[in-house]
């Protein structure tokens, strides 16, 4: 795909995203409580004004000076749009650094995979386009399996994919296909991840006995079949459309009906992510409260956050104003207006040793920032890192290097490696 193809793609992505969510960055913590449960009860701590001290399990952060801060400094960038070459991309859907540093890209636009040098030298490609045997379509989402092989969602074939990657080139091994049960799963982007007992975890949406597709992940029994039972499905409750600002548009062209969701540009968001081992964690970013569950959906702890709000920018309530009155302008009545002020959370992320990344919102221009809980909802550490490069779906956080997602020029998206330094 040549330089102006990428680029004409890239303006009308952004040209459509009025019709979409509108992400505000976001901002959260000073104060921080864990709620558990014991012996099948919830204990809960209702933060006041005043930090208050609580028992029974829940963790007391009013001592977060303590708590070690880092910066993400970039060490290395991959992405250009001056040149057709390799690092070049049209839209990234996974990255990953492997067991030997190599920086593993999938470009769900351009629909291949690409490896890098740990210096960022271009070592080779695999999977083409198509839907034959190691062949992709939208590949999104990649992960190092139990046994070392890597494992892509491969979103347009509704299927995942491994492979075998060396220093030179990658290996087609096997494909495994989305249990007929999580069928409204095989088209979606979501995370790849697996259980303590190394069986697979396909997270999207389940139909349930009433014909429902609902938003859940089950575990099958053997990823090395072609075709897995599903051995347990899990429900995620979704929040009502009332507490997303979210409102759902009908428009019929000719005989065509067609439905969509307009949120609110800076309205909170319905955010959830996945572990390696299965936990999983939710929250609605407009309530600075963060669920962490086990793969069953029992309840491990939820993190309660004191925040401060953070107030819209000017060129915020701009690119608001200008989102809510193009829709207007297509006759859809929108029943919200600009927010004075942006939802608390910004997102959430685990990274690789089951420690959960809650990324503030901050305001306008500043950098993005995250608190750091381990395994058990204890803030471990504060992280900040420049705020053009993403921690999404589709990036990668280690113990000590982190792959985000930047942009360029012209809105291209960039591969950003970062490695993590103690702030004195």
């Amino acid at each position: 795909m040549t330089r102006s193809m990428l680029r004409r793609q890239w303006r009308r992505r952004e040209a459509r995203r009025g019709r979409v969510k509108v992400s505000g960055q976001d901002s959260l913590t000073t104060h921080t409580t864990v709620t558990t449960l014991h012996g099948g009860r919830l204990t809960l701590c209702v933060a006041a004004i005043l930090a208050v001290g609580c028992a029974s399990g829940e963790a007391d952060h009013s001592g977060d000076s303590d708590v070690p801060h880092v910066e993400l400094q970039e060490i290395l960038r991959l992405g250009d749009s001056n040149s057709d070459g390799p690092d070049t991309f049209g839209r990234i859907g996974g990255v990953l650094l492997d067991a030997d540093g190599r920086i593993v890209v999938a470009d769900a636009m351009n629909h291949d995979m690409r490896v890098f040098s740990e210096n960022g030298e271009f070592l080779y490609s695999f999977a083409r386009e198509g839907e034959g045997p190691g062949e992709v379509r939208r590949p999104c989402c990649i992960a190092t399996g139990p046994d070392g092989a890597l494992w892509v969602r491969d979103v347009g074939n509704g299927r995942f994919n491994v492979y075998r990657t060396g220093e030179s080139s990658a290996v087609y091994e096997r494909t495994v296909l989305v249990p007929a049960e999580m069928a409204g799963a095989r088209g979606l982007s979501a995370p790849l991840v697996f259980d303590d007992s190394a069986r697979l975890v396909v997270v999207g949406r389940i139909l349930t006995p009433e014909n429902q597709m609902l938003r859940g992940h089950g575990i099958v029994d053997d990823a090395a079949q072609a075709v897995p039972t599903l051995l347990t499905r899990t429900m995620v409750t979704e929040p009502s459309d009332d507490s997303l600002a979210v409102h759902m548009v009908r428009e019929r062209e000719g005989g065509m009906l067609s439905v969509w969701y307009f949120y609110q540009p800076f309205g909170p968001s319905f955010v959830t992510t996945y572990a390696p081992g299965g936990d999983w964690a939710r929250a609605v970013t407009s309530v600075p409260r963060v669920e962490r569950y086990s793969v069953d959906g029992s309840l491990r702890h939820a993190i309660d956050v004191r925040i401060s709000p953070v107030s819209l920018s000017d060129r915020e309530r701009r690119i608001s104003d200008s989102t809510l009155t193009a829709a207007r302008t297509r006759g859809v009545e929108i029943p919200f207006s600009t927010p004075a002020t942006k939802p608390p959370l910004a997102g959430l992320k685990f990274d690789t040793a089951g420690r959960l990344w809650v990324e503030r919102t901050t305001a306008d221009g500043e950098p993005r920032e995250a608190d750091v809980f381990d395994t058990d909802g204890n803030l471990v550490m504060r992280a900040r890192w420049p705020r053009d490069i993403r921690l999404g779906l589709e990036s990668w956080v280690g113990s000590d290097r982190v792959v985000g997602v930047g942009s360029g020029e012209f809105n291209e998206p960039h591969v950003v490696v970062m490695r993590m330094v103690p702030v004195q």
